[in-house]
């Protein structure tokens, strides 16, 4: 719709260190009042003053542990380190799924390990899909370098020479 990935910024926060004890430890964006977010989950890239991350977000109230509040918490795949304090920016890619209430914290993290290992996927076919491209323009590239070769060499075999023009008056 918007002819580009949405975009969101917020400070990371401390949360309930809840994504921790999963095994998906979770930047929790504070995000500031009014700003319009899709509430699902996400497959996102945060970008940081230290560097660029995939990973995955939830937006929504956490129905599996009676959440009352939104939140904006993002898993950055294969992270680790200290966000706190810091500003991230999050670039929304595709909707994964909506969010859904699990019967207990197992079946959560079952679903997580699904949904990272999907992203997984994904960037991985991405990156094949880049090196395919990355070859093909070099291909390209080559032959366009071959075929304005010979058209400069062709040109400079048909040029008249100066000289050839005063000898011909």
């Amino acid at each position: 719709l918007l002819g580009r990935p949405y975009n969101a910024q917020g400070v990371v926060v401390r949360g309930d260190q809840l994504g921790r004890q999963l095994g998906y430890p979770t930047a929790n964006i504070r995000v500031p009042q009014g700003k319009a977010l899709p509430l699902g989950v996400f497959a996102v890239t945060a970008q940081g003053d230290h560097g660029v991350w995939h990973g995955m977000a939830n937006v929504g109230f956490r129905p599996t542990v009676n959440g009352t509040e939104r939140r904006f918490e993002v898993n950055l795949l294969d992270f680790s380190g200290d966000l706190y304090g810091q500003e991230l920016q999050i670039r929304f890619h595709r909707k994964l799924r909506s969010e859904q209430k699990f019967s207990g914290l197992d079946e959560l993290k079952a679903q997580l390990a699904r949904d990272a290992q999907a992203r997984k996927e994904e960037l991985a076919m991405v990156g094949e899909l880049l090196a395919v491209d990355a070859d093909k323009f070099q291909a390209f590239a080559d032959s366009a370098d071959h075929l304005l070769r010979d058209i400069r060499a062709q040109l400079d075999a048909t040029a008249v020479q100066p000289d050839a023009r005063a000898d011909a008056l």
